[in-house]
C-alpha cells in the first residue's frame, strides 16, 4: 500500500506543478518529463515490488536493456503505452485544472506536503537522494576508507599480500531467481534433487542483503563478500582494471595453485566478463566452447553449461588438478524462465514455464552430482549451491505459492559447523566466500568484511552504504587515457574513443549535429562519464546557455567537449585548471600525451603538485590578470624559487641554480644591478633566464637603450606592467610578452656535479634487475646474467624466486612469463627438473644449487630476492645468509626476518604505504635498512623520502626504463637527491683508474 499511496502522491504532485505554467509548449514538457518519471517508478513496483531504488538504477542502463530487449517485449509495449496514457492525463488534467484558475498558493499546498511525504523513509524523494548521495560520494584512499569502516589498515592483508594454501576441490553453482520456495510445500516436487542433497547434508536458510540483490550484484558479492556499491555504471566498473586490492576468492585460490573457471551462458552481459577477470577467474561462455550450442539471448541454455562443466571437471581429473568451478544458471530468470523444449521428454509438464524450468535446473543438479559420485570426486570436492537473488517480479504467479517468508538458502556437502566457523547468524550472502573457503578447507590469511561484524550485518550495511561504496572504489586501478586518446566518428551516429596506446576503447552514442557532448575525466585521465547538452543552435552555433554548461569549470576533472559537424569534429579539451586547447577534424580528433602533459606544470597552483624533476618551469603573469592566472613562478625540476615584484633572473651559480630578484618598478638601483648581472652572464657564455612578475617596467626605461645593445630588445619596450619571459640559452636570446600570463618549459642541461660522477661509480647503489640484462635481454634470472654483469662491475643482484612443483625454490620470474620465453607447452608449474631442462634460449637456468655454487665462487656478491615473502621458508635455502637480503611485503615477513640474522631487508613499496603512524620508529624497531619503491612515486613522496634518507634508511627504486627516457643515467642525475639506489638492467660503472693506472 506503500508505494501505491507514493505513485499516488507522485501523480497529484505533478498535475499540479504542471497547472502552475500558462505556456502550452512548457506544460507540455513538463508533463513527458513527469510521466516518464511516474512511469519508471511503476515499472520498478512492478519488477521488484519497490520504488527506484539503487537496484532498480544498475539496472536502468541502454546498453543492458538492449541486449536483452525481446525478452522483455511484452513489458516494454505495456509500459510504453502506460507513459502515453500518464502524459495524456497530466497534460489535459492540467490544462483543465487551468480553467478552474486556481491561486498559486493553492496548487503549492499539495506540492508541498506530496514532496514532504515523499521524504519518508523508502519514500520516493528518500531513494533518489540516497541514490544521489552514493553516487557523488567523495573518493577516499584505500587506507582511509578501512578506517571509516573501523579496520585497522596495518592488520587488513591486501590482495597482493595474500598466501593460502590449497585444500578441497570447490564447485560452486549460483542459480538464477531459485528461491526458498521452491524447496517447500507445495512446490517441493519440482526440486527432488536439492531437498535429497540439502537433507542428507547441509541446508541453511539465507537472506539477501542490500547491494546483492541483482545477477552481477551478487556475483561480486560472491567473490569479495563485499555490497556491490560504486559509482560508475554496472558495465563500466571493471572494464579496464588493472588491479584489484581488495581479497577476493580469485585472488585466494590462485594463490593456492586452484585452477579457477566461471561458466555462464552470456559473459559479455551486464560487464560480467571485465568483474570476474579482474577478480582472477578465466570466464567461459557460448564463445568458447568447441561444441556449436543454440544461441539464445543468454547465450546457451543451462543444460549445455551443464555439460561444459562436466568435461572441464574431467579435464581437471585428469590433469590431477585442483580446481574451483563456478556456473552461474539462466533458466529460472523472471518472467517466466527460459526455455528449452529438449528437456519435454525428460521431465513432466508444469503449470509454468518458470515452474518447468526449475524442475530442468534441480534435474541438472542432480546429474552434476551423480556424474561427481561416478568420477570419484564427491569426497574430496566442496559444493556449494544457493540463489544469486530473490525472483525479480514481486507479482509473479508462482510467488502466490510460497507459504513461507521469501527468502535464499544455502546448500553444501560440508557439515555445518566447519562451513560457519566463527559466521554468526543469520547467514547473508556476503558470508558467502568466507563459508567457500572454511568449507573446502582452504587456509589463508586475507579476511572478509562479515569478520568484522559480527551479528549486526543488515544494520552495519545500511549505516556505511558509503563506505563501503568507497572502499570498492578504492580497491580499484583501472586503465586510463593518461596516453592520449583519439575520437572518431563512425558514420553511424556514434563516435569512438580510443586510447593511443591501444589498450582500450569506448563506444559513445549519439552523434546527432544537434548535440553537444561532454566527456569528463579524472586527474589520472580515467573516463568518469558522458553526457549530452541538447537543444535547438542559432545560426552561430550553440547558444549562450548551451556553452555555458558545456564549459563548467570543475576542480576535479578534465573535460573534452565536442560536436559533429557534417563528416568533421570540432573539440575542446579543458583542464582541471580551466586551460585548454581546440581540436578540429575530418573524421577524428586526437589529443596525445604531450597535449595532457602540456598543462601538468600549471598544477603548480596546487601545492601537492609540481613539474618534471627534468624541466625548467617559467610562469610571468601581469600586473591585471594575478587573480586569474595565478602568482608568477620559477620551478627547477621540483624545486619553486623565490620570485618577486620586476624582475627575476634564474642561473647556475656553483653547479646550483640561483635566482636573483630586481624590483625594476620601484629601484632604478636595482636596474643597475640587473644590467651588470646580465653581461656577466653573457661574457661568462652562461645560459639564463628572465621572468617578469607584476609590473618591471617603470625604472627600467631609463636605461631601455642598453638593454636592447644587449639584444633583448622586448624587454627595453616593456610599457603596460605586461608578462615577459626572455632567455639566453647558448648563444641564442628569445623572448616573449603577453599583456596577461606567459609559460615557458625547457630541458635541464646536465650538471656535472662531483657528486653524481662519484654516485655513478658506486657499486653499492645499483642493483642488477633479475641478475642484470644479457645479451640486450632482461628478466633472464639466467648464470650467465650474473657472470656478465659481475664482470662489468655489479656486486648486489638480484633475483627473483619461485617455486617449481615439488616445492623447489627456482630464479624465475613468474611461470607464465618463463613458460612463454622458453617455450614450454607443460603443465605450469613445473618441476625442478623441468625447469633446469628448459633454458632461455642458450643461457642457464638456475636452482639453489646453481645460486649457492655461483655466490660461493663470488664471496664479494650480495643477493637481493624478489618474489619471496615467507623468509623462514626462504633462508634455510641459501647458504650465505651474510651475504643476503631480501624484499619482503608485509609486516608479518619483516619481524620473521628480524631473527634471522641476514644482511638486511628491504621492506616494498606496499609496506611504506601500509604503514601508519611514525614509519622511522617501525622500521628502525624491525631493523629495516631498505626501502624499495616505484621510481614513478617518488614526486609525489619527496618529504617521505628526505626523512628516510635523513635517518638512513637506504631507498632503492624500481621501474628503470619502464619510461620513455627514465634509465638509470636519468635516475642517477635527477632523482638520487631523494632515493640512494635503483634496480638497475643495463649500466657501465665508469672506470675510476688513474691514466697511469690504466696503462699498467
Amino acid at each position: 500500500m506503500f508505494v501505491i499511496f507514493q505513485l499516488l502522491l507522485l501523480f497529484i504532485v505533478g498535475i499540479s506543478i504542471t497547472t502552475l505554467f500558462k505556456n502550452k509548449t512548457v506544460s507540455f514538457l513538463l508533463s513527458l518529463l513527469l510521466s516518464l518519471f511516474l512511469t519508471l517508478q511503476s515499472l520498478s513496483v512492478y519488477m521488484n515490488g519497490n520504488l527506484i531504488d539503487y537496484k532498480f538504477y544498475e539496472h536502468a542502463n541502454i546498453s543492458i536493456v538492449t541486449s536483452v530487449g525481446g525478452f522483455f517485449l511484452k513489458e516494454i509495449i505495456l509500459f510504453s503505452l502506460l507513459f502515453v496514457a500518464i502524459s495524456v492525463i497530466l497534460y489535459a488534467g492540467s490544462r483543465k485544472l487551468r480553467q478552474i484558475v486556481l491561486p498559486k498558493w493553492v496548487l503549492g499546498i499539495p506540492i508541498l506536503i506530496g514532496l514532504f511525504l515523499m521524504i519518508l523513509p523508502d519514500g520516493i524523494a528518500n531513494n533518489i537522494y540516497s541514490i544521489i548521495d552514493l553516487k557523488t560520494a567523495k573518493e577516499k584512499d584505500f587506507s582511509q576508507a578501512l578506517k571509516d569502516l573501523g579496520i585497522d589498515p596495518e592488520q587488513y592483508v591486501v590482495a597482493e599480500d595474500i598466501e593460502a594454501t590449497a585444500g578441497k576441490n570447490i564447485i560452486v553453482l549460483s542459480l538464477e531467481s531459485f528461491e526458498r520456495g521452491y524447496l517447500e510445500a507445495p512446490l517441493e516436487h519440482l526440486t527432488p534433487n536439492l531437498r535429497k542433497f540439502g537433507s542428507s547434508n547441509t541446508l541453511l536458510p539465507m537472506r539477501q542483503n542490500d547491494g546483492s540483490q541483482w545477477t552481477t550484484g551478487s556475483m561480486y558479492t560472491v567473490m569479495t563478500g563485499m555490497p556491490s556499491y560504486f559509482k560508475s555504471e554496472g558495465n563500466e566498473i571493471f572494464q579496464d582494471t588493472k588491479h584489484f586490492s581488495l581479497p577476493s576468492l580469485g585472488k585466494i585460490l590462485r594463490s593456492a595453485d586452484y585452477k579457477c573457471s566461471y561458466l555462464i551462458g552470456n559473459k559479455e552481459f551486464s560487464g560480467i566478463m571485465h568483474m570476474l577477470e579482474a577478480l582472477n577467474f578465466d570466464v567461459y561462455s557460448e564463445r568458447d566452447f568447441d561444441t556449436s550450442y543454440e544461441k539464445i539471448n543468454w547465450g546457451i541454455h543451462d543444460k549445455d553449461l551443464f555439460e561444459e562443466a562436466k568435461k572441464k571437471i574431467k579435464s581437471h581429473k585428469s590433469n590431477d588438478e585442483t580446481f574451483a568451478l563456478f556456473l552461474s544458471t539462466i533458466s529460472g530468470h523472471y518472467p517466466d524462465g527460459v526455455y528449452d523444449s529438449r528437456m519435454e521428454n525428460i521431465l513432466p509438464a508444469q503449470e509454468s514455464n518458470l515452474e518447468f524450468m526449475t524442475a530442468a535446473v534441480d534435474y541438472y543438479i542432480g546429474d552434476l552430482i551423480a556424474f561427481l559420485e561416478r568420477e570419484n570426486l564427491i569426497d574430496n570436492t566442496a559444493i556449494y549451491i544457493f540463489p544469486d537473488h530473490t525472483l525479480m517480479k514481486n507479482q509473479s504467479a508462482v510467488l502466490k505459492k510460497f507459504k513461507n517468508k521469501r527468502g535464499l538458502f544455502f546448500i553444501s556437502n560440508v557439515p555445518e559447523n566447519i562451513l560457519l566457523g566463527n559466521i554468526q547468524e543469520p547467514i547473508l550472502q556476503i558470508d558467502i566466500p568466507r563459508m567457500i573457503i572454511n568449507g573446502a578447507k582452504v587456509r589463508t590469511n586475507a579476511t572478509f568484511i562479515t569478520d568484522y561484524i559480527g551479528t549486526e550485518k543488515h544494520r552495519f550495511i545500511q549505516r556505511n552504504k558509503k563506505n563501503l561504496l568507497s572502499l570498492n572504489e578504492a580497491a580499484l586501478k583501472r586503465t586510463n587515457f593518461s596516453k592520449g586518446f583519439r575520437l572518431s566518428y563512425d558514420g553511424d551516429t556514434s563516435f569512438l574513443l580510443s586510447s593511443l596506446n591501444g589498450s582500450h576503447q569506448v563506444s559513445i552514442p549519439g552523434g546527432s549535429e544537434n548535440i553537444l557532448k561532454t566527456l569528463d575525466f579524472s586527474k589520472d585521465m580515467r573516463l568518469l562519464r558522458m553526457d549530452s547538452i541538447l537543444g535547438k543552435r542559432n545560426q552561430f552555433g550553440y547558444t549562450n546557455e548551451q556553452l555555458k554548461k558545456a564549459f563548467k569549470s570543475e576542480e576535479d576533472y578534465a573535460r573534452l567537449i565536442f560536436s559533429r559537424q557534417g563528416d568533421s569534429i570540432i573539440a575542446y579539451f579543458q583542464t582541471i585548471n580551466g586551460l585548454g586547447i581546440t581540436r578540429f577534424g575530418e573524421g577524428e580528433i586526437v589529443i596525445n600525451d604531450s597535449d595532457i602533459e602540456i598543462f601538468d606544470s600549471w598544477n603548480i597552483l596546487k601545492p601537492s603538485l609540481t613539474p618534471e624533476r627534468d624541466k625548467i618551469f617559467l610562469r610571468s603573469t601581469g600586473y591585471d590578470y594575478i587573480k586569474s592566472y595565478g602568482t608568477s613562478v620559477i620551478y627547477t625540476g621540483h624545486k619553486p624559487h623565490e620570485v618577486t615584484r620586476g624582475l627575476n633572473v634564474l642561473y647556475l651559480h656553483n653547479n646550483k641554480f640561483r635566482v636573483r630578484n630586481f624590483d625594476t618598478y620601484s629601484k632604478f638601483q636595482d636596474v643597475e644591478d640587473l644590467l651588470a648581472l646580465i653581461k656577466d652572464l653573457k661574457r661568462a657564455n652562461l645560459n639564463f633566464y628572465i621572468v617578469s612578475h607584476d609590473s618591471a617596467e617603470k625604472e627600467l626605461q631609463k636605461l631601455s637603450t642598453e638593454f636592447k645593445r644587449l639584444g633583448f630588445k622586448s624587454l627595453s619596450a616593456l610599457t603596460k606592467r605586461e608578462a615577459y619571459i626572455g632567455y639566453y640559452r647558448d648563444g641564442n636570446i628569445e623572448e616573449f610578452s603577453d599583456e596577461k600570463s606567459l609559460t615557458k618549459q625547457f630541458k635541464i642541461t646536465p650538471i656535472k656535479d662531483p657528486e653524481i660522477v662519484i654516485r655513478k661509480s658506486d657499486t653499492m647503489r645499483f642493483i642488477a634487475h633479475a641478475g642484470g640484462a644479457v645479451n640486450g635481454r632482461t628478466y633472464t634470472n639466467s648464470l650467465e646474467a650474473l657472470q656478465q654483469n659481475y664482470a662489468k662491475g655489479f656486486r648486489i643482484f638480484e633475483l627473483d624466486f619461485i617455486k617449481t612443483s615439488d616445492s623447489a625454490y627456482v630464479a624465475a620470474h613468474d611461470w607464465e612469463h618463463w613458460a612463454k620465453n622458453t617455450q614450454y607447452s607443460g603443465a605450469l608449474p613445473p618441476s625442478r627438473q623441468q625447469f633446469m631442462e628448459s633454458p632461455i634460449d642458450t643461457l642457464t637456468p638456475l636452482d639453489m644449487n646453481g645460486v649457492n655454487n655461483w655466490f660461493e665462487k663470488h664471496s664479494d656478491a650480495i643477493l637481493v630476492t624478489d618474489k619471496v615473502n615467507r623468509p623462514l621458508d626462504f633462508v634455510p635455502n641459501f647458504r650465505y645468509r651474510n651475504r643476503l637480503m631480501m624484499e619482503l611485503f608485509s609486516l608479518k615477513a619483516l619481524k620473521e626476518a628480524q631473527q634471522l640474522e641476514i644482511r638486511g631487508v628491504l621492506a616494498s613499496e606496499g609496506v611504506l604505504k601500509r604503514s601508519r603512524g611514525n614509519v622511522i620508529t617501525l622500521f628502525n624497531d624491525l631493523d629495516v635498512n631498505y626501502v624499495a619503491i616505484s621510481r614513478r612515486i617518488i614526486k609525489d613522496e619527496l618529504s617521505l623520502l628526505k626523512k628516510l634518507r635523513d635517518a638512513g634508511i637506504k631507498t632503492y627504486v624500481f621501474h628503470v626504463n619502464f619510461d620513455k627516457g627514465r634509465d638509470e643515467n636519468f635516475v642517477v642525475e635527477n632523482e638520487m637527491d631523494y632515493v640512494y639506489g635503483m634496480y638497475a638492467d643495463f649500466w657501465d660503472f665508469p672506470d675510476t683508474r688513474s691514466t697511469e693506472e690504466k696503462a699498467e
